[in-house]
């Protein structure tokens, strides 16, 4: 398996280093190659302050790992070095891969939203 590097991009490091958090750039660490972003986002979802680990990975990296593995990455920030206690990803009903990679989290279906006008799985993981 290879490896990844994780990068945040120059345009958002100011806006990181104020939040401590943010989406980050997911590059192939052999070839140098993009494979996509991850990172973590907050919404208020139905009154709620919540925090996201969103990713979202070129075609050519699905079914990989890699994916799992950015999004572990950030997970373990986020209740690592942030001390969050809770987590959630959005996941488009349509997307399995995605729902696949929230349950590797150890995060678990807690209810359906509407999001963007359209309706979504939220997953969530508290400690």
């Amino acid at each position: 398996q290879r490896e990844l590097v994780i990068f945040v991009r120059p345009k958002l490091v100011e806006a990181f280093a104020e939040r401590e958090y943010g989406h980050m750039t997911v590059l192939d660490r052999e070839t140098g190659a993009f494979l996509g972003r991850c990172g973590l986002t907050h919404w208020e979802i139905e009154g709620r302050d919540e925090l996201e680990v969103g990713y979202g990975l070129d075609f050519s990296a699905w079914g990989h790992g890699y994916a799992t593995e950015a999004a572990r990455a950030v997970r373990d920030y986020a209740l690592g070095e942030l001390g969050k206690t809770r987590l959630i990803s959005l996941v488009a009903y349509a997307n399995e891969r995605s729902a696949r990679v929230a349950l590797k989290l150890g995060m678990s279906h807690e209810r359906d939203v509407e999001w963007h006008g359209k309706p979504h799985r939220l997953f969530a993981l508290s400690r």
